[in-house]
């Protein structure tokens, strides 16, 4: 499902099967629209009128964020809150950065994923189409965005891998 998400082109139909042979999933997104934070009028019935109403930006949104409480399943909760955090603070920085191509926040939720799976970080990235910017800053080579993203995917001084938390800016 991240695979899809990731695409350039979002493909709504392979989406909408995706999620469709997925009960849980498509559980998960009609209660996520038809709870009282939207206020709809009328019920959402179908995924492709739920994925129609949140629009291609947070359909990706959505489904990086289920995937990662997925993959964060049985982790410290910490782990899966710091991870969700840092995508937010980089999705925040991402005007603000001269970034490529890069999806900060796919960067930052990737940015724990390695120690949420417990693989490492080069597992991760061959198992998500990512654009080599944001490649090259979670590897901890250098990159374009490399100065601005490392403030919110601080980095261990000995082995260049990202840190679980920073106790300078606490997350």
């Amino acid at each position: 499902m991240l695979t899809a998400v990731s695409q350039p082109e979002l493909d709504v139909r392979a989406i909408e099967n995706l999620l469709k042979s997925e009960a849980s999933l498509c559980y998960r997104l009609l209660c996520y629209l038809n709870s009282a934070i939207f206020g709809f009028a009328a019920e959402i019935h179908t995924v492709r009128h739920a994925l129609a109403i949140l629009g291609e930006r947070e359909v990706r949104r959505w489904i990086r964020l289920v995937a990662t409480l997925g993959a964060g399943q049985g982790k410290a909760s910490d782990l899966v809150l710091a991870a969700l955090v840092r995508a937010r603070f980089c999705e925040l920085l991402s005007p603000k950065v001269q970034r490529g191509d890069s999806d900060l926040f796919l960067m930052g939720m990737l940015s724990l994923m390695d120690v949420i799976l417990e693989i490492p970080m080069h597992q991760v990235l061959d198992n998500v189409p990512i654009d080599k910017e944001s490649k090259a800053v979670l590897l901890g080579e250098r990159a374009l965005c490399s100065p601005s993203i490392n403030s919110c995917l601080p980095r261990n001084p000995a082995t260049g891998k990202p840190r679980a938390l920073s106790p300078a800016i606490f997350i």
